[in-house]
C-alpha cells in the first residue's frame, strides 16, 4: 500500500512540475520586453503557463496563454514604463 501511495504522489508531483513553461521559453518572452515593468510582469504572470502545443513557436503559443500573460506581453511592446503600467492597469493586473 505504501508503494502505491508513494508512486501516486510521485506521479502527481512530476505531472504538476511539467505543466509549466520551460525556463528558455520564459527567458525568450522576457527578453522581448522593452521596459522593466513588463519584464517583471511577464516573469510573474507567464511562469506557470503551458499552452500544450507540441510545436516550438513562440507566436503560436502566445495565442493560448492566459489573459494576464497576454496583457504582460502586450505591455512589453511599448518603450515607456508609464504606458506599460497603464496597460497592466487596464487589464486589472
Amino acid at each position: 500500500m505504501k508503494k502505491i501511495l508513494f508512486s501516486f504522489l510521485l506521479l502527481l508531483y512530476l505531472q504538476t512540475a511539467s505543466l509549466s513553461m520551460t525556463q528558455n521559453k520564459l527567458y525568450r518572452l522576457m527578453s522581448e520586453a522593452q521596459n522593466e515593468t513588463a519584464f517583471y510582469a511577464i516573469e510573474y504572470y507567464c511562469a506557470n503557463e503551458d499552452p500544450g502545443l507540441t510545436i516550438d513557436s513562440i507566436e503560436a503559443e502566445k495565442l493560448h496563454y492566459s489573459r494576464p500573460c497576454q496583457c504582460s506581453i502586450k505591455a512589453g511592446k511599448v518603450d515607456n514604463d508609464y504606458v506599460a503600467k497603464e496597460i497592466l492597469d487596464n487589464c486589472e493586473l
